[in-house]
């Protein structure tokens, strides 16, 4: 069956959507083929006031373009396709894109893994009706094009990630945290009067993430506090205060002690030798 399609549009409630797309929407890619877009609690009044003519005629020209293309058919009546490529630079763009996502999803839960792929075609898809709405006189989509479709794709990796939390109300760690976990496990014996160094802690786990996603003194700090760990400052330093007790029960939860020196940086080794 050729030139077939549906597009939907529309709303639905939070509580609504865990009930719709069930876990098997995570299975089957349906919940993934929709790029959505999380509106927030407002309420910003009702006025007379009418669209301005600017915002209008925006719309108006995109309208007019689309209608002024032209639809050719064969003899048969079916719809003549026009092929469109990417030159090599928005190629090697795209590719570049891509491989970042790939590695950035081996650090995401498995619902949200199941994004990516769809994510990573819509590149593609985006780049294909940009081209068209932007007027481009030729048959080649420019790097411009591919960089302004992986940004309204950033976009809506954002609101995927955010639709998430409708299906999970308790509290669990994402990939990264554990990671981190590991790497306090794996850091032990450079505890020094119950003291690590925050420093110690970030060059550590930032060799396991890719250079996209490492994270700074900052953000360790931030993410040592959500664990319920106590970070201090000193001079021209900080540190962690290490608390065996509770850190032995985070260990107990979320880390293999019997992997966690080894595995995590031979997978990483593997992983990155693939995508290369």
């Amino acid at each position: 069956i050729r030139d077939t399609g549906c597009a939907i549009i529309g709303g639905i409630q939070s509580q609504v959507m865990p009930q719709i797309f069930g876990f098997e929407s995570f299975i089957d890619g349906l919940l993934s083929r929709f790029l959505m877009s999380i509106i927030p609690n407002s309420y910003s009044g009702i006025f007379d006031e009418e669209i301005a003519d600017a915002d209008m005629n925006v719309l108006k020209e995109i309208l007019e373009k689309c209608h002024n293309i032209k639809l050719y058919k064969d003899q048969k009546g079916t719809n003549e396709h026009t092929l469109i490529i990417f030159s090599k630079e928005a190629r090697d763009k795209f590719l570049e894109f891509q491989n970042d996502y790939l590695k950035k999803s081996q650090f995401l839960p498995d619902k949200a893994q199941v994004f990516i792929p769809k994510l990573i075609s819509y590149v593609v898809r985006l780049s294909g009706i940009l081209h068209i709405i932007c007027g481009e006189d030729t048959s080649i989509i420019s790097p411009s094009i591919v960089s302004s479709s992986i940004r309204l794709i950033d976009y809506f990796a954002g609101q995927a990630m955010q639709a998430l939390r409708f299906y999970d109300k308790t509290r669990k760690l994402n990939e990264i945290e554990v990671e981190l976990l590991r790497s306090l496990y794996e850091l032990m014996g450079q505890v020094m009067k119950g003291k690590l160094q925050t420093e110690i802690i970030v060059s550590h786990l930032n060799k396991k993430l890719p250079k996209s996603i490492q994270k700074t003194n900052q953000e360790i700090g931030y993410m040592l506090k959500k664990l319920g760990l106590i970070t201090k400052l000193s001079v021209g330093y900080s540190y962690l205060i290490w608390e065996p007790i509770k850190l032995r029960k985070l260990f107990s939860l979320y880390v293999d002690s019997s992997t966690a020196s080894t595995a995590s940086t031979e997978e990483e080794k593997i992983k990155d030798e693939l995508l290369e």
